[in-house]
């Protein structure tokens, strides 16, 4: 009795090079008639571009509250001298005050300006937070200035981070001119907060 051969073949496997190369070929079909579809396609309405503005909607803040604005009156006509107050609620928007636009002395206001220019010119390479600074007698400064009375004949040592923090925390007015004096003096600071942007600060008599 004989037994049959039987022949197995093996599975025919799909080739990588060959899958990819059916697959770009496919892609490159379909490119080619949809750009062929776009081309023969009805032309679409032209859209102009604009260069004006856009409108932005400004919401209207709303009345400060009564109660304090009575009572902002009541403390001014009490002092009996010329003086502006404006408090603002930032979130709600709106302000209370007397006088608020008015235009008055800056006095240590101007510190946080001097301090935004020092920082900002410490950001920009110009000067370093941890820079020597040698304050002498030249550097005294009027009313209140503690850092002064470390002033020795052979002058005194500190650096710029402690003279901010002498401005910023102790009101140091002798510490505020200097800083002035390493930004690049009162102009430099004032084009610094004009790059900033910041504007109705009346920062200009430093």
């Amino acid at each position: 009795m004989r037994m049959s051969r039987r022949r197995f073949r093996k599975p025919i496997r799909p080739r990588p090079r060959l899958l990819a190369l059916s697959a770009a070929l496919l892609l490159t079909a379909a490119g080619a008639g949809g750009f062929a579809a776009y081309q023969n396609a009805a032309p679409g309405p032209q859209v102009r571009l604009t260069g004006g503005p856009l409108p932005v909607a400004i919401p209207v803040a709303p009345p400060a509250p009564k109660d304090l604005q009575d009572a902002l009156s009541a403390l001014v006509r009490a002092y009996g001298e010329e003086v502006g107050v404006a408090v603002t609620d930032v979130s709600a928007g709106w302000t209370a005050g007397v006088d608020p636009d008015g235009l008055y002395p800056q006095q240590s206001v101007s510190k946080l300006w001097v301090a935004i220019a020092v920082l900002k010119a410490a950001d920009e390479g110009r000067l370093a937070i941890d820079q020597p600074v040698v304050l002498h007698e030249e550097d005294r400064s009027v009313f209140y200035q503690p850092v002064s009375y470390n002033i020795r004949p052979g002058g005194y040592t500190t650096d710029i981070e402690a003279l901010l923090r002498r401005a910023i925390v102790q009101s140091d007015n002798a510490a505020n001119d200097r800083l002035i004096k390493a930004a690049g003096g009162p102009g430099v600071v004032g084009e610094a907060l004009d790059r900033l942007q910041l504007e109705g600060d009346r920062r200009r008599r430093l």
